[in-house]
């Protein structure tokens, strides 16, 4: 592909010279074919005699080749010349005539405009027609519509909008996803099935362990679980280790053994907090929990003071 490229590269080149070439030899001359075209177009747009024509498209292609003696700028120049040929009257040089017969010369699938060929990277035409979208206008005549190009600043707009969306769908996910594990992790029970069964004293002797190393979250849970089991013992509700701390909740307030005096459901609501919203604590949390230990403790069997 590149000696493709390179060999196409060499032929325009050559081809570009050939004309500048063929430009000067002709000028130094005096007299060519190039020099003929100039002149026809011109008597034609300005002539010594008789009234001027008015073809815009005759005029375009005479300044284009004036400016840029190019080959495709002389044949463009030339086959416009030998379509007007064609014209047998001359009234037919009058403006709404000359419009007839560009149309009809542009509409032939043989005509080639000079400026097609700036529009033949289509990659770029694609690219081009991105970030300049055309949209109907609304106040057009049914039947022709025509576009107007956005604002430069409404295409980077849209992708910002874009980002924003996602990201917020994402962040949705997140929450979502966040939640879910929460709630399975409630209704998994206060314990993991990998946990080994553990007496009351060897929970407050956990609690020690994790408040000593400021593990201050896993020791209310400690405590919270010894106090379960004090329920438990003084057979005010049944410790279950598959249940989550409200449905113990539910189950001990349900007792008639239990005095609502004790404020276990403020303590259940300040566990949840702390165990699964992972709220940041202290030692004062975890001595408000020793404390209400102590007076479950206090009570002893039959609960009511």
């Amino acid at each position: 592909m590149r000696w493709q490229t390179k060999s196409r590269n060499n032929f325009a080149r050559q081809m570009a010279l050939l004309a500048v070439l063929t430009w000067s030899i002709g000028g130094a001359m005096g007299a060519g074919p190039e020099q003929n075209l100039i002149q026809e177009a011109t008597e034609l747009l300005h002539p010594k005699t008789g009234p001027a024509i008015e073809d815009d498209e005759l005029e375009r292609r005479l300044a284009a080749y004036q400016k840029q003696p190019t080959i495709a700028n002389r044949d463009s120049l030339n086959g416009w010349l030998n379509a007007r040929q064609n014209l047998s009257k001359p009234a037919d040089l009058s403006a709404a005539s000359t419009a007839g017969t560009v149309k009809s010369i542009k509409s032939n699938p043989l005509f080639r405009d000079a400026g097609d060929a700036q529009d033949s990277n289509w990659i770029q035409t694609i690219f081009n027609r991105l970030g300049r979208p055309k949209m109907p206008r609304l106040n057009a005549p049914e039947g022709n519509l025509s576009g107007f190009s956005l604002p430069s600043f409404i295409t980077p707009l849209m992708w910002t909008l874009l980002a924003g969306l996602v990201a917020f769908f994402a962040y949705q996910v997140a929450m979502h996803v966040q939640i879910k594990q929460r709630i399975r992790r409630k209704s998994g029970g206060l314990l993991e099935d990998n946990e080994p069964v553990r007496s009351q004293s060897e929970w407050l002797t956990l609690a020690d362990q994790h408040e000593a190393a400021g593990e201050y979250r896993l020791a209310v849970r400690c405590l919270y679980i010894a106090m379960l089991l004090s329920f438990d013992e003084y057979r005010v509700a049944r410790f279950d280790r598959r249940q989550t701390n409200w449905e113990h909740l539910a189950r001990i307030e349900a007792s008639p053994l239990y005095s609502a005096e004790i404020g276990f459901r403020e303590l259940t609501q300040r566990f949840d907090r702390i165990w699964y919203g992972h709220q940041s604590i202290g030692l004062g949390d975890v001595a408000e929990f020793r404390a209400a230990f102590s007076n479950i403790n206090a009570r002893g069997p039959g609960m009511p003071t």
